[in-house]
């Protein structure tokens, strides 16, 4: 194990000390347990990469004293400069940690990418960490994707990580138990081909997504219409159990149905506490025993929306305002739920089977409140049919009858991990909440209890 200083700057290729630091990392042989620091404010042509089995590496950005800054408040430079990567893991190099770097202009010959970790989907880098890095000005492939993070391992964390200005995907990776939190993104699918993702994870029967969790992040999509800022997916249906909880998502409003906030196709996920403005879907459930819980979705088509081909969906506590085709949408499902949801100024307020559960739901200026999609309608007798003199945060005021007039949901928590009211909740999404702003053009102040 050794500790090595880069600074490009430097007049010679020294010993790799912080007095005698090496100036290229071209020639440097990294091994298992280094620790390799480039100097914050200096920029490096080319791209760098921890080998094959390379395990324990420490990639990231020192002060001038040698002193690793793992915070994100000096960066480190890396311009690919015509490489296919910038920063690259390669297969087996697991448990790696790489902070500080300020990677761009990644273009080689085929599929680029900022930071490429593992190799493949049966060549893979586990419990590796990228955090406090940014990815930007990638250059477009028109035959594969090219973005900013790809990954493939399984327990990998990303954190405090920006991206933008990309062909297609901000963050694209496979791999089990993935944490993605704090990331900011936006400006993607950039070359126009309709490929580009904020999020996305995949699993298949090589290497599977259970046991994501998408917290915290930023996904501005709005400028184009297409894809996701959210996705979660395994086709295969061999991947379970997901958290995609407090994120925000800035979509294209209402337009194409080739748009959803947040995709979910991974049975038994829990979509909770996110903030979703504009989208087809806002929230699309493809498969079985999804639960969305205190979500607010504004400007969308459909805003919460179960596909006909999966069952066991359950809705509580949600916002939805003028979505123009249904706030809550579920066709076929005899089992679905749907409980104290706020449903606002849409076309239809919920679209459900007859024997679907659906009560304690509050609605108001909606064209059509409810509508049965099959079997003998059947409605809750405990909604709230008047006006619900909400303020411009969606929160119930003192006097609006959506005050405990909700129903316990039992496990429920709200924002702090407040248990619900067990005698009488409020309905709507606003407990679910911290005060926060959604962007400079469009603020929103989501208050918590």
């Amino acid at each position: 194990m050794a500790t090595v200083i880069v600074d490009p700057t430097a007049s010679s290729n020294g010993t790799g000390s912080n007095a005698s630091p090496k100036n290229t990392y071209s020639g440097l042989t990294i091994s298992s347990g280094d620790v390799v620091l480039q100097r914050a404010d200096t920029e490096y042509e080319g791209n760098i990469t921890i080998p094959v089995n390379a395990t324990d590496v420490v990639l990231g950005v020192c002060n001038g004293n040698g002193t690793p800054i793992r915070d994100g408040s000096i960066t480190a430079r890396v311009n690919a400069n015509g490489q296919q990567f910038g920063v690259r893991v390669r297969e087996g190099a697991h448990r790696y940690d790489i902070f500080g770097f300020d990677v761009r202009n990644a273009n080689g010959s085929t599929q680029n990418w900022a930071f490429y970790l593992g190799n493949t989907q049966s060549q893979v880098a586990d419990g590796g960490r990228l955090h406090h890095c940014i990815a930007h000005d990638t250059g477009s492939d028109a035959t594969a994707d090219s973005g900013g993070v790809k990954w493939f391992g399984s327990d990998v964390t990303i954190e405090d990580v920006s991206v933008y200005n990309m062909p297609t995907d901000a963050f694209f990776g496979q791999g089990n138990r993935a944490v993605i939190r704090r990331t900011r993104s936006w400006a993607i699918d950039q070359d126009g081909r309709g490929f580009g993702d904020n999020i996305q994870i995949t699993g298949n029967g090589t290497l599977g997504c259970s046991g994501a969790r998408i917290y915290d992040n930023w996904c501005d999509h709005s400028d184009m219409e297409s894809k996701q800022a959210i996705n979660i997916q395994d086709t295969t249906g061999g991947s379970v159990g997901a958290l995609v909880f407090g994120n925000v998502c800035l979509m294209p409003e209402y337009l194409s149905a080739l748009t959803n906030g947040i995709y979910v196709e991974i049975p038994y996920a829990a979509v909770v506490a996110n903030d979703i403005i504009g989208a087809y879907y806002g929230v699309y459930c493809r498969l079985a025993g999804n639960v969305v819980i205190g979500n607010i979705v504004r400007n969308s088509a459909y805003g919460l929306y179960q596909s006909s081909a999966t069952t066991g969906g359950k809705f509580y506590c949600n916002t939805v305002d003028r979505a123009s085709i249904s706030a809550i949408y579920a066709a076929t499902d005899t089992t679905f739920s749907a409980r104290n949801n706020i449903l606002l100024r849409s076309a239809i307020g919920l679209a459900k089977h007859g024997s679907a559960t659906e009560d304690y739901n509050a609605y108001e200026g909606n064209g059509t409140d409810q509508s049965n999609l099959g079997g003998t309608a059947s409605w809750g007798a405990n909604n709230v049919m008047e006006a619900l003199l909400l303020d411009a945060s969606y929160r119930p005021t003192a006097l609006s009858p959506c005050r405990g007039a909700g129903v316990y949901i039992p496990g429920a928590k709200h924002f702090g991990g407040v248990p619900m009211n067990a005698g009488a909740p409020d309905i709507g999404a606003h407990r679910y909440f911290a005060a926060r702003e959604i962007a400079a053009d469009r603020t929103v102040r989501l208050v918590g209890a």
